[in-house]
């Protein structure tokens, strides 16, 4: 199985030339800032000792559904280069005991990853490409277009969606505290809260609810530290007494 100390040994040349980058739980290389769409690198550790998987992910950290100890909704997997490829070999598969891997996986992360993550550094260049991102979409349902297009400001859009699939959750009742968000139950009763002020169009509202469900989603994590809290495009889209309400 890959251990701590392998995946210490081939990310240390990274971290020592980024400062921008911190390797946290579980072999996640991730990029800071840490604001509301969290980029980072995936080391998986497989079952036989030999090999890991590789792979970049975008999580969102302001959706209701345990997103702080998950690893997002938009992800694609890494392959070895053509130019590192073994002689005779599948030459696909990260191999620990493969002399050309530490090289070839320094190199992609340089060349090619790193720079198409750090150009995701705003809420909506990083939205906007999940939003694109075949691959990833069967990942993603009304929940997660619900949560992205409040985010982002776009209310219209979230208001054409809530009626067919939010509407099913009632608004919890304001007066009695809502269930663990760890739960399903306490999940399904925070979409519930956002249909009274998107119905209402009241932008306040619904930034305090995003930012508590960051929150919650951000305490007890290994990003905790890193994390910046930020405002919303939707509330850079509201106006200011609106803002401050």
């Amino acid at each position: 199985m890959t251990t701590a100390k392998q995946i210490r040994e081939i990310v240390n040349p990274l971290l020592m030339r980024h400062s921008d980058l911190i390797l946290t739980d579980g072999g996640l290389i991730r990029i800071m800032p840490v604001g509301h769409v969290v980029r980072q690198i995936y080391i998986a550790r497989s079952s036989q000792k030999r090999y890991f998987t590789l792979s970049w992910r975008l999580m969102e950290m302001f959706g209701p559904m345990n997103t702080g100890r998950s690893l997002g909704n938009c992800y694609d997997h890494l392959g070895r280069a053509e130019r590192f490829r073994p002689d005779g070999g599948g030459g696909g598969t990260w191999v620990w005991d493969d002399p050309t891997m530490a090289g070839d996986f320094v190199e992609q992360m340089e060349q090619d990853v790193l720079p198409f993550l750090r150009s995701l550094d705003t809420t909506e260049a990083a939205l906007g490409f999940i939003k694109s991102h075949i691959r990833s979409s069967g990942h993603r349902g009304w929940h997660w277009w619900i949560i992205a297009t409040i985010a982002l400001g776009e209310l219209d859009d979230a208001r054409a969606i809530w009626p067919e699939y939010g509407g099913s959750h009632p608004a919890p009742d304001p007066d009695a505290p809502l269930p663990s968000w760890e739960t399903e139950e306490g999940r399904w009763a925070r979409y519930g809260e956002i249909g009274p002020p998107l119905l209402a169009d009241d932008r306040a509202a619904l930034a305090r609810i995003r930012h508590r469900w960051e929150a919650e989603n951000v305490r007890g994590t290994a990003i905790e530290p890193y994390w910046t809290p930020t405002p919303f495009p939707l509330e850079e889209d509201a106006e200011p007494e609106q803002i401050s309400a």
